[in-house]
């Protein structure tokens, strides 16, 4: 879709992305991260919990809950840092709130390793 000022605006298609030889290197990476990394793997789980205490007030087995529901987050974190190489342009995601994981990913905090920032915008509302 082409808005005003010939800026193109899409949406992914997820089925495609997820079979992207640099999605699945991202993907590795990510949950590499997270088995490997105590603070990052307790970041991703309290932000999961949150989120589902918050959407599904009655969940009857939190952490098994959280168990699959992290998974998402991996995914979405990995589809973040994927989308300029598959795209080979400037990439902005646009976010509803902050996302302090996603900063603390791409400044080094976990790991050392400083990523190249997707071009994020969080916080719109």
């Amino acid at each position: 879709m082409t808005l005003k000022n010939n800026v193109k605006f899409s949406f992914p298609d997820w089925d495609a992305i997820v079979r992207l030889s640099e999605y699945k290197k991202s993907y590795q990476e990510i949950r590499q991260l997270y088995e490997g990394n105590k603070t990052f793997k307790n970041d991703a789980r309290t932000i999961t919990r949150k989120v589902l205490l918050v959407k599904f007030k009655d969940v009857k087995d939190i952490e098994r809950a959280v168990d699959e529901a992290v998974l998402y987050l991996l995914e979405e974190l990995a589809f973040v840092f994927t989308l300029p190489m598959i795209c080979n342009e400037k990439v902005t995601y646009l976010y509803h709130q902050p996302w302090p994981i996603y900063e603390k990913i791409i400044s080094g905090k976990y790991d050392g390793k400083k990523r190249r920032n997707a071009f994020m915008l969080t916080g719109i509302k």
